[in-house]
């Protein structure tokens, strides 16, 4: 969850840039940027709060990109450079590699978060996920396995749940915004990590909510859910954050060290092999 702070309004860098009285909107089609991609932003014209994404200069309150060049601390750090105020939320639901709450805290910490609040729900009662039931996490399995099918760490309706929890919450502190690390590059494949879930879940909360039936309008933000894992990387260091107090492994030793060989370990260092940076943490093989 994400409130907005204040802002002087600069459209894309051009203090000279005006718009429409609100409430209005104005469309911006594509712009040149470093990364050497277009971008289509929508945005809105109510209360000029935020950075634009790209230029880091102050321009609008909300926007939608259609496509823009681990996740949680990437994803937090973009709401921050945004001009947001975080209210972090992690989730304590049984979960094997609950070292990553651990991380969740130092996370929070380092960007100067105004909350982090930990929900405790016990998804082991479900179990039918080898992050929550007596099953084995799976090892060393190729690119290609990991790209075919839904894996057995896939757990039942996870982000669904995660979200019903950050949209109430949301909705408590009046807020509007929920940031949520999904990504559906570089992934295994789960159905709440693609981005009709995330329009479908968007469109749900205006629906199901006093402040959405009342005329707020919440945004479900998932600014990484296109970008490759070295893309995530590029844009950590971009954004400055401390990669080394991360975690992404499902199956980690008793002294908290990544396995390096499960599917979340596998693709997390591609992406560093890939960008070129050597991974901040330790690993149990080394």
């Amino acid at each position: 969850m994400a409130k907005r702070r204040k802002a002087a309004l600069t459209l894309l860098g051009r203090s000279e840039a005006k718009l429409p009285a609100s409430p209005a909107e104005a469309r911006l089609e594509t712009f040149p940027n470093p990364a050497r991609r277009n971008y289509r932003i929508h945005f809105e014209t109510d209360d000029f709060t935020s950075l634009c994404p790209v230029t880091g200069q102050a321009d609008f309150a909300r926007i939608d990109i259609d496509y823009i060049p681990d996740r949680l601390c990437v994803e937090s750090a973009i709401a921050v450079a945004e001009a947001y105020q975080a209210y972090a939320l992690s989730f304590d639901y049984g979960q094997r590699h609950q070292i990553e709450i651990e991380a969740a805290c130092r996370v929070a910490n380092s960007l100067g978060a105004k909350e982090h609040r930990v929900a405790k729900i016990d998804m082991r009662i479900f179990g039918g996920s080898a992050l929550t039931d007596d099953l084995d996490v799976p090892k060393k399995r190729s690119e290609t396995e990991i790209a075919r099918g839904i894996p057995i760490t896939y757990v039942p309706a996870r982000n669904t749940i995660f979200l019903s929890y950050a949209l109430a919450l949301a909705e408590a502190i009046e807020s509007t915004d929920i940031f949520i690390g999904a990504n559906a590059i570089d992934y295994s494949g789960y159905p709440d990590c693609r981005p009709e879930f995330i329009k479908a879940f968007e469109t749900l909360a205006n629906l199901g909510t006093k402040a959405g039936v009342e005329g707020a309008r919440f945004h479900i933000h998932a600014p990484l859910i296109r970008f490759s894992k070295s893309e995530i990387i590029g844009k950590a260091i971009e954004l400055n954050v401390d990669l080394s107090l991360t975690h992404s492994c499902y199956d980690p030793s008793p002294e908290g060290l990544a396995c390096g060989e499960c599917d979340s370990c596998l693709l997390r260092l591609k992406g560093f092999r890939e960008a070129g940076i050597k991974d901040p943490i330790r690993y149990a093989k080394e």
